[in-house]
């Protein structure tokens, strides 16, 4: 039957769409690579490794730059994670749908967070994202990895108007 041709054909459409883009971002990735690896055994031919060459954000670089890309997104959550500010951290970088866990903390406990906070992103020295993988137009998640050889952490990322904010939905940050 007709209809059911045309919903065939729309899937199939759809099916290629993503198949394209997914090679697309394989390409990419080989290509990100490529350069990792070169710049990798430069910075070891030289001594020293370049955090900017290996596409790592050091934490002197970390700003609230806007939520107006991914990228943007995690440098100012990293930022205000290193500031210990968790009412800018929760209003400017989190999209959820459950209570605001901080309203409920005595002023003693909230400051013990925020000395938490800094404390732990001081042992953070850089990040780069490793992988971000669209899952919609408005979702993507990321991998972030925060040392070289280090393990990729994984975030979602919804962007609520124009901007990107971190997916707190079902997830317990606090």
């Amino acid at each position: 039957d007709l209809e059911s041709a045309n919903r065939e054909r729309h899937r199939l459409r759809n099916e290629v769409r993503q198949l394209r883009e997914q090679t697309k971002s394989i390409d990419q990735l080989r290509e990100q690579n490529l350069q990792l690896r070169e710049s990798l055994s430069q910075s070891r031919a030289g001594g020293t490794l370049d955090l900017k060459t290996l596409n790592f954000v050091s934490s002197s670089e970390w700003r609230d730059v806007g939520m107006n890309s991914p990228e943007n997104a995690v440098t100012s959550f990293f930022h205000y994670l290193s500031q210990g500010n968790i009412d800018a951290l929760l209003a400017r970088c989190f999209f959820g749908d459950g209570p605001n866990p901080i309203e409920s903390l005595n002023e003693e406990t909230r400051e013990q967070a925020s000395e938490s906070l800094k404390e732990f992103s001081a042992q953070v020295p850089a990040f780069r994202i490793s992988k971000l993988e669209h899952q919609s137009e408005s979702d993507v998640s990321v991998q972030i990895q925060t040392a070289l050889e280090g393990e990729a952490l994984p975030f979602k990322l919804r962007k609520v108007g124009s901007e990107w904010k971190l997916n707190a939905e079902g997830e317990q940050f606090f």
